[in-house]
């Protein structure tokens, strides 16, 4: 049997992201659907964006493997980066944003060392 994979969790906080959040996930999962080698979650971590952000990353959960946090408040982003972590059990944790400042295509590299 081969290598297990890479178990990542990459966390996006996120706060009035209810455009961005879907382009994003369909991004990063196309990409990562071309790497045998890696078995990666989303994990939002939602301040409860008055645009619906929380709501629209639970519907994707059916397409994308796609665990959602909703916060009662905007609590910062240094605390939803820490409670993502928190949430997560696998081996592996980083961080993205969900305004699309952070290039998805650059996710198996920093993550496979190529």
């Amino acid at each position: 049997m081969g290598e297990q994979k890479l178990q990542i969790s990459l966390i996006t906080p996120t706060y009035n992201e209810c455009k961005n959040i879907p382009l994003l996930a369909e991004e990063i999962f196309q990409i990562i659907a071309n790497e045998p080698d890696i078995d990666l979650e989303l994990i939002v971590v939602d301040d409860n964006s008055p645009d619906g952000t929380g709501e629209i990353a639970e519907g994707l959960r059916g397409q994308y493997p796609i665990r959602v946090v909703h916060r009662p408040g905007k609590q910062g982003l240094g605390s939803a980066v820490m409670e993502g972590f928190g949430l997560s059990d696998r081996p592996y944790l980083g961080v993205i944003d969900a305004d699309l400042s952070h290039d998805p295509s650059l996710i198996p590299r920093l993550i496979l060392g190529l």
